[in-house]
């Protein structure tokens, strides 16, 4: 990416709408989407994580969105739809 560092408020003025960066999991890895809104540096992840949600959030201190035995990437596609409106 050319040594773009995207959280470079020097070329904030370009920004304009959300952007947001999807990693699609295998069967059974983390997917995530973050996506950064408006043209303001603020960011909202939202992860999944298929099989036992529960366990590993309290193991990870963090919280996963069930998904499933396995990613599903459905759920996903539905999540994306709901945040863009």
């Amino acid at each position: 990416m050319s040594g773009l560092n995207v959280f470079d408020t020097s070329r904030a003025e370009k920004w304009s709408g959300r952007c947001a960066g999807l990693d699609l999991g295998a069967t059974r890895d983390l997917s995530t989407l973050v996506v950064v809104g408006d043209g303001v540096f603020h960011e909202k992840p939202y992860c999944w994580l298929p099989g036992d949600v529960k366990e590993r959030s309290e193991r990870d201190h963090t919280a996963f969105m069930p998904i499933g035995p396995t990613t599903d990437p459905k759920a996903i596609a539905y999540k994306i739809a709901e945040i863009n409106g």
